[in-house]
C-alpha cells in the first residue's frame, strides 16, 4: 500500500491476532501514511492515527478471542469425558490400507496407487483419498519409509 491509500476492514481485529500485533500493524500503516477504515464494531469509522478507541477495540477483540479459545477447549474436554471424539472419520479404513499396501508391494508409487483407492462420502459421492493419508498408512502398515524416485532436472547446455 502507498501513502494516501485507505485499508478497509470489517472489524479492527482483522488487522492482528492480538493487541500487540494489531497495534504494531496500525502503527506501521499510519507511519506509511495509510488510513484505516473500520466498517463494524466499537472503532467504526475512518482513522488516520492511533486513538484510544482503536486500542480499546483491539483489547476487547483479544479478550473475546481468548474467551472463544477457552470455551472451545472446555467443550472439547467435556465431549472427550463423554466419550465423544471430534474431527472427521478417517478415510483410509483397513480394506483400503490393505489394498494400498498390496499395490505398493507390486512396485506402484503412491501417486499411482491413489486413483485405485475409492471411498464413499456420507452423501454417496465416490472419491479418492489424497496421497498423504495413503502415504502415512502404507508406511505404518509396512514399517518402512516409502522412497520416492529421485527427480533430476535435465540441464541443457
Amino acid at each position: 500500500m502507498r501513502e494516501g491509500d485507505m485499508l478497509t476492514v470489517q472489524e479492527v481485529d482483522r488487522l492482528g491476532r492480538n493487541l500487540l500485533e494489531g497495534l504494531l500493524m496500525l502503527t506501521e500503516l499510519f507511519e506509511r501514511g495509510v488510513a484505516v477504515k473500520v466498517l463494524d464494531g466499537v472503532a467504526k469509522g475512518e482513522h488516520t492515527e492511533r486513538s484510544l478507541i482503536l486500542d480499546l477495540a483491539f483489547a476487547l477483540a483479544e479478550d473475546r478471542r481468548r474467551d472463544i479459545v477457552k470455551k472451545t477447549k472446555n467443550g472439547l474436554e467435556a465431549a472427550k469425558k463423554r466419550g465423544r471424539v471430534g474431527g472427521r472419520r478417517p478415510v483410509m479404513n483397513e480394506a483400503l490400507t490393505a489394498q494400498a499396501v498390496a499395490l505398493r508391494d507390486k512396485g506402484y508409487t503412491i501417486r499411482q496407487i491413489q486413483p485405485h483407492l475409492t471411498y464413499r462420502t456420507q452423501s454417496g459421492e465416490t472419491r479418492n483419498p489424497s496421497s498423504v493419508p495413503s502415504l502415512r498408512l502404507s508406511r505404518r502398515m509396512t514399517g518402512r519409509r516409502v522412497r520416492r524416485p529421485l527427480q533430476v532436472a535435465s540441464s541443457r547446455t
